[in-house]
């Protein structure tokens, strides 16, 4: 007996799947106008009932385009993908561990209050041209040089 062939039934799973997300944030945007907590749920809503009824690899490929959505539609500044609030930037500087790549993203905003938050966390690793880096764009700011001299691991040619 021949196998039926499951490829018409992924796609359309995968077609829902990538249309379903940019759907749900053009009617919350442009007729029902709610929170983006509102939003947000929704999105998880659609994730574990795709989980649920169509398995794991289509809700990680919604997860991941609801996500997107979210960020460009709904979170500050709208219409971009990037982060630009300060306090959203200290909160990625402050976690347990941050990778040299966040970390020169983080000393590239050139926001004293961040990269001050970002030397002050012992759990970031910065490597030595970005530590040069702070030291050159932020040598005039008190509160990063004093984040400098408390942190125990400064490369010795910077001190």
């Amino acid at each position: 007996m021949p196998v039926k062939s499951r490829r018409p039934q992924h796609f359309f799973r995968y077609a829902a799947c990538l249309f379903a997300p940019e759907l749900v944030a053009q009617i919350y945007r442009r007729f029902l106008h709610v929170n983006p907590t509102t939003v947000a749920l929704t999105f998880l809503l659609m994730v574990l009932w795709v989980a649920a009824y169509w398995g794991f690899r289509f809700s990680v490929f919604l997860a991941v385009l609801s996500t997107l959505a979210f960020n460009y539609y709904f979170l500050p500044p709208i219409g971009t993908f990037t982060v630009a609030d300060p306090q959203k930037l200290s909160a990625i500087a402050r976690r347990r561990v941050v990778s040299e790549t966040v970390s020169e993203a983080l000393v590239e905003t050139r926001i004293d209050q961040v990269v001050s938050t970002l030397v002050q966390n012992e759990g970031a690793s910065i490597s030595g041209p970005t530590f040069e880096k702070i030291v050159e764009r932020h040598s005039d700011s008190r509160d990063v040089v004093e984040s400098m001299f408390q942190r125990s691991a400064v490369p010795v040619d910077i001190v």
